[in-house]
């Protein structure tokens, strides 16, 4: 099996991260990848819950985290692991082992219902649209621009800026099964291209709460921003995901 080398550039302040990756095929070995995932536990164990992949589990069969840069108290986190070789094709709970030094926890934003507290005077947001980046796993295809999974909704956007301050995720209305939000920048500039995804706690969100569910026992969660740069300023995009509440 052909080795990928991922050097995976973190860049977390506040609640942002981005990721980029380059690919070595020189080398043959265990196959390195990357995933969004929610941390959970079995029987003390700690275990991994991947984004986009659902009824599978990872296994990363170590008691302490910690040494992988992630906390006790983690409830997101980036992994760069290898899976663990001699196991069934069709195998749902995958054994994995984490890459030291490649591996960050990731602290979730909040619906704010204040929009002022993210201090954006002064600021231009420079979002562009929201996208999708292909996932660094050979079973599933890309990452949607959008989804809600394990309580945690997760999204990715690009931006031009010099500076980057602040992201961050305002309520703004609730209406039938839909949550409405916008998403909120502090930035300065605008000649420099970038990218990071969001990922917000919906767990501590009272509005959240209060979206009845119509179609399909889901709800839907719109994420809006206005674009500052030319030649479409002051459009708004809007992405919308389905997320069923258990």
């Amino acid at each position: 099996m052909k080795k990928m080398k991922l050097a995976v550039v973190f860049a977390a302040f506040v609640s942002v991260f981005g990721f980029s990756s380059c690919l070595d095929s020189g080398e043959s070995g265990p196959q390195t990848n990357s995933l969004l995932v929610t941390v959970g536990d079995y029987m003390g164990i700690p275990v991994f819950y991947p984004d986009c992949m659902p009824g599978y589990v990872l296994d990363p069969s170590v008691v302490d985290l910690s040494q992988y840069g992630i906390s006790s108290s983690a409830r997101r986190a980036l992994i760069t692991y290898t899976l663990v070789e001699g196991q069934a094709n069709d195998a749902k709970k995958l054994k994995i082992n984490l890459v030291a030094g490649s591996c960050v926890e990731i602290s979730p934003v909040y619906i704010s219902a204040a929009p002022d507290t993210f201090e954006t005077k002064g600021y231009t947001s420079t979002i562009k649209q929201f996208d999708h980046v292909q996932p660094f796993y050979p079973y599933y295809p890309a990452y949607p621009n959008i989804y809600a999974e394990y309580g945690y909704l997760t999204f990715g956007f690009s931006y031009m800026a010099d500076k980057v301050g602040q992201f961050g995720l305002a309520f703004d209305r609730i209406s039938n099964d839909t949550l409405y939000l916008d998403l909120k920048a502090k930035t300065e500039g605008s000649s420099r291209n970038g990218y990071h995804w969001l990922t917000c706690d919906l767990s501590r969100s009272r509005e959240y709460y209060e979206v009845r569910p119509t179609v399909d026992d889901s709800i839907r969660i719109t994420v809006s921003a206005k674009v500052s740069t030319m030649p479409v300023e002051g459009e708004v995009l809007s992405v919308t995901t389905a997320y069923k509440k258990n």
